[in-house]
């Protein structure tokens, strides 16, 4: 059986994107008779988080352990990227069965560095583009013997890292996904706008997720200015940013808190149009590559309106199950909404075809690729 300590350096739980996908991930491995063990940093004097609490959390059933490490300032995250792995790493760093899988660079070094551990890294970020100055760390990591392999989040970041000396074997692109129980039950329109009090008179766009300049939400701002007959209602918000501040001028802007998965659901199956902020922001900025949103979007059934973009274009096909526009382009954004929202022909049809693909991207059906992946490493290693 492959025995995996799976490496996370953040205190859980919390409303962060990642670490849904984390536990996602954790939970489908398990699935696939991996054995977990989730190890996590704890603070000194604070709570300690039991499995069960995480699973309810997450909506999740976890078949693995949870190994926590107390250490004083695990709350600051400088702290808990460096010297809780290290520490961990101390700990383990003989049992040479297991094999070390995380999210986090630090840990990816240190256990490299001080143990006798293979290391899986998964990652989202094309670091090498996004922070030239790492490319000497990235370099030394690809010559290492001992890292087993790096699993990106799209084909984009892939090329990034084989376009910067790793060898195609050892990364490879298993894309996100999503859990079809978790978007159930299956609402109506009618019947999500009724429970969520929208009437029916007016086109609804809707965004989930994090809310703030840096994910592209400007443009949706602007996008409203343009469009008063549509309502705009962004879900995710977690403080008063200048999103927020702006939004409260605006009658057709409504911003909806954090709310747990559950509850986002009726907000996705109310809307007429689900967008992924046409902008380059996000990419540019590194802050996101191939948003997890875009799998949930397509499965929600209804439409999608995005930027046209390397990453979203990996899913993504205009005309086919989405509405593609030139990234910035606020003219062809607004005249894009505009049309959405007046074929209900041309949407449902993006829209069915979208939830109709979206079905080979459940967790499940990642977590056996990854699975597979990483066996293919291990018996390269034995040749």
């Amino acid at each position: 059986m492959m025995e995996i300590l799976y490496v996370n350096d953040q205190l859980l739980p919390t409303d962060e994107t990642d670490t849904e996908q984390i536990i996602q991930t954790i939970a489908a491995l398990c699935d696939c008779g991996v054995s977990i063990t989730l190890c996590l940093p704890a603070q000194i004097g604070g709570n300690i988080v039991s499995l069960p609490e995480l699973e309810a959390y997450y909506q999740v059933q976890i078949a693995g352990t949870l190994k926590q490490t107390r250490i004083r300032g695990a709350h600051l995250r400088v702290i808990a990227k460096l010297f809780y792995p290290f520490k961990l790493c101390l700990a383990v760093r003989n049992r040479k069965s297991q094999i070390v899988y995380t999210r986090n660079l630090p840990t990816v070094v240190i256990f490299l560095l001080f143990s006798k551990l293979s290391v899986v890294y998964e990652t989202y970020r094309p670091w090498q583009q996004q922070l030239r100055i790492l490319k000497p760390l990235l370099a030394w990591m690809a010559r290492h013997p001992r890292l087993l392999g790096v699993i990106t989040h799209s084909e984009y970041t892939r090329q990034v890292f084989l376009q910067n000396g790793y060898v195609k074997d050892k990364v490879r692109a298993i894309l996100n996904g999503y859990d079809p129980q978790r978007m159930l039950p299956e609402y109506s329109k009618v019947e999500a706008r009724k429970k969520l009090g929208i009437d029916m008179g007016h086109p609804v766009a809707v965004y989930t997720g994090h809310i703030s300049i840096s994910k592209g939400c400007g443009i949706l701002l602007q996008m409203a200015e343009q469009l008063p007959n549509v309502l705009f209602v962004l879900v995710g918000s977690t403080g008063k940013g200048e999103v927020e501040q702006r939004a409260k001028q605006m009658e057709n802007v409504h911003i909806i808190n954090w709310l747990p998965f559950a509850e986002t659901v009726p907000y996705l199956t109310m809307a007429d149009v689900l967008i992924i902020p046409p902008t380059s922001i996000p990419l540019a900025v590194g802050r996101t590559v191939l948003p997890i949103k875009t799998f949930l979007y397509m499965a929600a059934g209804r439409t999608i309106l995005a930027p046209r973009s390397p990453d979203t274009e990996e899913l993504l096909r205009h005309g086919e199950n989405s509405f593609l526009v030139e990234a910035d382009n606020i003219e062809q954004a607004v005249k894009a909404l505009r049309q959405l929202a007046d074929n209900t022909e041309l949407a449902g049809k993006l829209a069915a075809t979208a939830k109709e693909e979206v079905s080979a991207y459940s967790y499940k059906t990642r977590g056996e690729k990854v699975v597979l992946f990483l066996r293919e490493r291990l018996d390269r290693g034995k040749l």
